[in-house]
């Protein structure tokens, strides 16, 4: 039984990873693919990474998320029932 839920907490965990790893192999942000390219035939652990390329990495995920979230289709009924004009920037919305 142990070994069950031990495999299904590895297969919810790469799951949750896959787009971030995704988005480390697609990525054309200086710091990432700089990093990617340095490092292309090895073994890249988290020691191994920059806290500049851990930033890249974080905030290129955040844009994603956000982007994700926004084209949602319950964030698109909400916004399109809002009273606030509407707006080309969420930050722009001040209702």
């Amino acid at each position: 039984m142990l070994e069950v839920l031990a495999a299904d907490a590895v297969s919810c965990a790469q799951t949750w990873l896959r787009p971030i790893r995704s988005l480390y192999m697609t990525s054309t942000r200086s710091e990432i693919a700089s990093f990617r390219s340095a490092h292309e035939d090895k073994k890249v652990t988290g020691d191994d990474v920059t806290t500049e390329v851990w930033r890249a990495l974080v905030e290129e995920n955040v844009k994603l998320n956000v982007q994700r979230v926004a084209v949602d289709s319950t964030v698109q009924r909400v916004r399109a029932l809002s009273p606030c004009p509407s707006s080309s920037s969420l930050l722009e919305r001040s209702c």
